[in-house]
């Protein structure tokens, strides 16, 4: 019976992060191999930066409230957590949304390294799984969520030209909304004066007339 799981600490920290960021520097090729000019290249590397930041930043501060003082080879997989997440939709994602991927992929990580080790009981030395399956699952969700057609690079995922927007791009659907909201309360407007004048010129039509008669005595 499994009592107790004991990590296994990394035996040199600055090599372990000179790995992590000769990673991350490669996968700026790796999601920007199919950018064709500089605003989709911008874009992909804008969300690619910002994911594992946020990721590393709030790992480091949820393992300092946890644990008491922050982990950093738990910050280390945070990053590559973050860029795993945003490889799917960092083409379709925004600043706004890379933001919440890494955010959400710097606690997933620390979830998920805690999962294996003491619910199903798989080792997993150095949190690949927690890093890779977690956080591609949710990186492919994330796609479906925050996908916005504003992005610069969009137009490498639907080339096609249908506009397919994430559940939460909001201000950019109620802004669809209000429009069509709009251009159908004027076209009532336009139908219900239509049927206004309609009645008028009806009922000038229908309108009796008086006649005057004039009676002469012989």
């Amino acid at each position: 019976k499994i009592t107790k799981v004991n990590a296994f600490p990394g035996h040199n920290i600055p090599m372990g992060a000179l790995g992590v960021f000769i990673l991350w520097l490669g996968w700026y090729g790796f999601n920007g191999a199919a950018c064709t000019d500089m605003a989709q290249l911008g874009s992909v590397f804008v969300t690619t930066t910002i994911a594992p930041a946020i990721a590393t930043v709030v790992c480091m501060i949820f393992t300092w409230i946890k644990y008491g003082k922050p982990d950093v080879s738990m910050c280390l997989n945070a990053s590559l957590a973050g860029l795993v997440a945003i490889t799917a939709p960092c083409d379709v994602t925004d600043a706004l949304g890379a933001t919440i991927i890494g955010a959400v992929s710097g606690v997933l990580v620390v979830f998920g390294v805690w999962f294996l080790d003491n619910v199903l009981r798989v080792d997993d030395p150095v949190g690949a799984v927690a890093v890779h399956m977690f956080n591609g699952i949710w990186g492919t969700i994330a796609v479906g969520l925050f996908a916005t057609d504003t992005a610069p690079a969009y137009s490498i995922a639907d080339a096609a030209g249908n506009t397919m927007t994430g559940l939460f791009q909001l201000p950019s659907q109620l802004h669809s909304l209000s429009s069509r909201l709009f251009s159908v309360s004027e076209l009532l407007k336009k139908k219900s004066s239509q049927v206004l004048t309609l009645q008028s010129t009806a009922s000038q039509v229908l309108t009796p007339v008086s006649h005057s008669w004039t009676f002469q005595v012989l």
